[in-house]
């Protein structure tokens, strides 16, 4: 009988976890920088935006978040939602140096990322982050771009592959390496209800 309770408290334990139900992790591609950091959204928020500084490349980068409520649209060919919306910001910790100027950009509206490109130099900076935005709960071309980018042209920056959440999941963060700048970047995706 202790068996089963035992057994019992450690499935509840492991359901318990911080783990979702579902995450894809996309590695980091770039630079091996100083340091490497995992940001995530909190509980309840989507990827929205990015804030920054830019120069020739990208000199820092932290994550943006938002809670994001899906459009419900009105009955008959009412073209304006009834719902959906974006609320009060929330930014993650500052990685990277202090060069460049500032910068932020976010998605519009009732828009979450669920896509993530990147472009690197030569010398292994991230020169350009391109985040595409959908209306939240889809993957559907959405109004907005919420990246930014340096010269990616003046340095003859390479384009690495896009990386897409998978359906169900959105974007909600990046595995980030950095030192002076941002060296490489990884699209983090969880299903978030």
């Amino acid at each position: 009988m202790t068996h089963y309770f035992i057994a019992a408290a450690i499935l509840l334990l492991l359901m318990g976890s911080g783990q979702p139900a579902s995450a894809t992790n996309f590695p980091a591609i770039g630079g091996s920088g100083d340091a490497t950091a995992v940001d995530r959204c909190p509980p309840g928020m989507y990827l929205v935006g990015l804030k920054g500084r830019k120069g020739v490349w990208i000199d820092q980068v932290q994550i943006v978040c938002a809670p994001v409520t899906p459009a419900v649209y009105g009955a008959g060919f009412d073209p304006n939602p009834v719902s959906g919306g974006t609320g009060r910001k929330w930014y993650g910790p500052i990685r990277g140096g202090n060069g460049g100027a500032p910068v932020e950009n976010g998605c519009w509206t009732g828009e979450v990322v669920t896509t993530a490109g990147f472009w690197i130099s030569p010398s292994k900076q991230v020169i350009s982050i391109y985040l595409p935005c959908s209306p939240v709960g889809t993957h559907a071309i959405g109004r907005s771009e919420a990246g930014f980018e340096g010269s990616r042209t003046a340095m003859g920056a390479t384009e690495l592959a896009n990386t897409s959440c998978p359906a169900g999941e959105t974007a909600t963060g990046f595995t980030i390496r950095y030192g002076k700048a941002v060296n490489a970047m990884g699209l983090i995706c969880e299903h978030r209800p």
